[in-house]
């Protein structure tokens, strides 16, 4: 007696060849999703990171008193570089200095304008702790300047901080 083998597949195995095809794509689509946030989310940060040091850069060429430095909001100075996470809850974050104060009393802005930051959906603020007197001198030797820039991802906050000190020019050591 001869035995046929059977030749082809049956629908059975063109169905389940299809469903494991789709679990598949399905897969490998909400991967493409996921990576596509991701790298909105990066390009975001790296955005406002360039503001962050754009700022940080401008504050550089300030003198030490100019107005844009004052300490205008001492109840943040404990947590200047906003350690306790304000500026990723709070609507209106305990802030010193924002986007209103880059002329303030009449001085020039020469970093990114307003208008582009604001565009990108970042906002700019900055916190002045007043200096310290390290030497005992009596004149302050440096202010510490904490520039944060935050934007909506979602329903949350996210940001980047960058601290620096200003060393005054006028501290005889």
């Amino acid at each position: 007696m001869t035995r046929h083998r059977a030749r082809g597949s049956t629908i059975l195995e063109a169905m389940l060849s299809m469903a494991v095809l789709v679990i598949g794509a399905a897969g490998l689509m909400g991967t493409h999703t996921h990576s596509m946030s991701m790298l909105g989310g990066s390009q975001r940060m790296g955005r406002a990171t360039e503001v962050a040091e754009d700022l940080m850069a401008q504050i550089e060429t300030w003198d030490f008193d100019d107005p844009r430095l004052a300490d205008d909001n001492r109840s943040n100075d404990a947590d200047l570089g906003d350690s306790a996470g304000l500026f990723l809850v709070e609507a209106t974050p305990p802030f010193d200095h924002d986007e209103t104060h880059l002329t303030m009393g009449g001085r020039p802005w020469n970093g990114l304008p307003v208008s582009a930051v604001r565009d990108g959906g970042l906002e700019r603020y900055w916190n002045v702790s007043d200096g310290d007197d390290f030497n005992g001198n009596g004149v302050p030797d440096a202010l510490r300047v904490a520039v944060i820039v935050r934007w909506q991802q979602g329903s949350a906050f996210r940001r980047v901080v960058f601290v620096t000190v200003k060393p005054n020019p006028g501290d005889a050591q």
